[in-house]
């Protein structure tokens, strides 16, 4: 019987990636790398708990053909468009103050559709990898090359998906540290009065 199992491996710079093993040839790697070992055995954990279904077969009808799916980024396409806030310079502090809020007030929106949007990518992330890792699992045990590299593709966009929902989570965390500094730009500064004794 041949035996499968998840290698954690170090990759560049102090990172490190895992691979899934049949007997002894490498039938799937995984395309991102992580902080930490701990954040391997996590991943590993998650493709270990995936459902396994087998593709391909009617308990009825025996033998079917799949459908084929494709997924793919659409390049120089930009999914959140943003527009500038005019800025005007303004002569007394009041309407100024106001300003800054609204600033504030729309940039905080703004962060958080990049974090709604951010989470989606990430539960499509979820689905892309337990479908690549079920994939893989049947691929090799089906000795299907073209179902395994399939099943690699799938972990790639996975990848890529979750890449970009990383940067949206890095723009929303820029636009409320914006965002926190023109409110605090618009409080009022307080000056004590002294008195005199």
């Amino acid at each position: 019987m041949r035996r499968n199992t998840f290698e954690i491996f170090p990759a560049d710079e102090g990172r490190f990636a895992w691979r899934l093993v049949a007997g002894d040839r490498e039938v799937a790697r995984s395309t991102r790398t992580y902080r930490s070992r701990k954040r391997v055995r996590k991943a590993i954990g998650a493709a270990r708990r995936a459902d396994v279904v087998e593709l391909g077969f009617s308990a009825q009808n025996g033998p079917f053909v799949l459908r084929p799916r494709e997924f793919e980024l659409v390049e120089d396409v930009n999914q959140l468009l943003v527009g500038e806030i005019p800025r005007r310079r303004r002569r007394r502090r009041e309407p100024r103050n106001a300003a800054l809020q609204a600033e504030a007030k729309q940039e905080t929106a703004v962060a958080g559709e990049l974090r709604a949007e951010a989470q989606a990518e990430t539960a499509v992330v979820g689905e892309l990898r337990e479908e690549a890792v079920t994939e893989a699992v049947v691929g090799v045990a089906a000795d299907a090359e073209e179902v395994v590299e399939a099943a690699v593709a799938k972990a790639g966009v996975a990848d890529a998906l979750e890449a970009d929902a990383d940067a949206l989570e890095a723009d929303a965390d820029a636009l409320e540290a914006d965002a926190k500094a023109k409110a605090a730009q618009a409080k009022p500064a307080r000056r004590g009065r002294g008195t005199r004794g």
